[in-house]
Formats: structure tokens, sequence, C-alpha cells
């Protein structure tokens, strides 16, 4: 209730759990744009303060909580984003993102998703290089097991540091033919929008062309999916994969005709 939330907000001061603190801050972003006087922007204004070291306190517990609220700040188009960023502790966050364990990348992914929009290219360059040595060291933790959200993860975070994204993803590859081939589905769902788009520089809605870079790690990736599983899964796909898959024939016709021929003979 109204009354509930109220007499939560009020006493923010005292939240010391993480999930709780995540909790909160989503409760306040789906509250953002309601007709009431108390709505979710008035608990934000009322505790920026507070939030802003909680954000600079982010755990795997709260990071995709937390990104609900970058999300909405940035969507307020008025610099509210950046000016709550300022009062952020990076260095603090990024030294507990350097801790967390590979499993939790995704929801970490989600969260610097939102918070690099924050940033002018200069500072997603430094933001980049501050999250260089942990991204690395993420990229030698990963297990083939792990692809499956390792690639989606790298996506999300792509235009923070794209040649190290490139590179990160380049050196797993070996990892990714040896997921497809026992996980064919779940591969072929890694290919998504964001991943055809930002990683392999896919073209949607712009004549945008991709780089050489990512023209030459598209090659290396779709020359490891395997003919027959790529095969079978396109001829017992169901209605709702066929823009998927739409998709994904786009990019293989581009830059690996050779796959693309003996997977439709």
């Amino acid at each position: 209730s109204e009354r509930w939330f109220d007499s939560v907000c009020s006493n923010l001061n005292e939240v010391t759990d993480g999930k709780q603190r995540g909790d909160i801050v989503y409760l306040i972003t789906r509250r953002f744009h309601l007709r009431s006087e108390k709505n979710g922007k008035y608990y934000y204004s009322l505790n920026k303060q507070i939030l802003s070291q909680w954000l600079s306190n982010t755990t795997s517990q709260n990071a995709y909580e937390y990104s609900f609220l970058l999300n909405e700040l940035n969507n307020e188009h008025d610099n509210s984003l950046k000016s709550f960023v300022l009062l952020i502790d990076i260095n603090k966050i990024i030294q507990n993102f350097s801790v967390a364990s590979i499993e939790k990348l995704y929801l970490w992914s989600k969260f610097f998703n939102r918070l690099m929009n924050a940033y002018d290219p200069n500072g997603l360059v430094t933001l980049g290089g501050l999250l260089s040595n942990s991204l690395i060291k993420k990229c030698q933790e990963v297990q083939t097991k792990d692809i499956e959200f390792f690639y989606p993860s790298m996506s999300e975070m792509f235009y923070i540091n794209p040649e190290l994204i490139l590179k990160l993803l380049t050196d797993t590859i070996d990892k990714f033919g040896q997921f497809c081939r026992s996980n064919i589905d779940k591969a072929i769902d890694i290919f998504d929008f964001r991943f055809n788009a930002c990683v392999c520089g896919l073209s949607y809605f712009t004549k945008n062309k991709p780089s050489k870079a990512q023209k030459e790690f598209s090659k290396l990736l779709t020359k490891e999916l395997p003919i027959m599983e790529v095969a079978n899964y396109i001829n017992y796909s169901l209605p709702r994969d066929w823009h998927g898959l739409f998709d994904l024939g786009r990019l293989l016709y581009r830059d690996n005709k050779s796959v693309y021929s003996k997977i439709v003979n």
C-alpha cells in the first residue's frame, strides 16, 4: 500500500541488506510515473543521496534491479542520469564487479549497459579502461557451459569497449563451437538483435556498414556453427523461431556464404 511504501522510503538509512535495497529501488522505479504526488520520482528525489551510496556499493544481489533506475533516469532526457552518476563512486562499483562470479556476469552487464548512457565518448573510453582488467579476468574464467550468458553479456557491454569485447569473444570462439555442438538451440538464441547489431554489425534500421573487425569476428564465429545441427534445428523450428533464423541467415549470407550454402542445401 502507499502508506507502507511511504514508511519504507522514509527510513532508507536503516536498510543494509543488499537484496532488500535492490527490491526497494525496483519498486521506486516501477512507481516512477504514477499519477500520485508521492510516486517513484518523488521518493527518488527525496533519497537521491542515499540511493547514490547504495549504487556505489552495487553487488550481484542488486545490480540487475539498479539497472532499472538507471534506465528510468536516462529516459527523463534532462541530464538526470548524468547528475546522479556524478554522485556514484565508480571505482567501488568496479571493485565489486571484479570479485563477482562468472555466473552473475549477465546481471552486471545489464547494469553497465544502462550506466554507460551517462557518459560521452571520452567518458566511455575511461570507463572501458577501468573495466578492462575485470573483463579480461572474467574471460579467462569462461568454461564451455558459460557461453550461454557470456556472449549476451558482452553484447550488452559492447560499446563500453568494442575493441576489447571483440578480442574477448574471439578468444572464446573455440568454447562457442563446443557449446554449439551440445546446445544448438541455446547457441542460436545468442544471435539476437543486440548481438547481431552491436557485435556483428548487422544492419537493421540504417545502412551503416560493419567494421572490418566485426566482419572478421562474424566470419570466424559462424564458421563454428555445426552444419547438420543448424539444418535440423531449422527443419523442426516453429513460426516463433523464424524471425531470429532469418537474421542469422542474413548474417551468414553476408559473412560466410560457404556455411550458408551448406546449411540450405
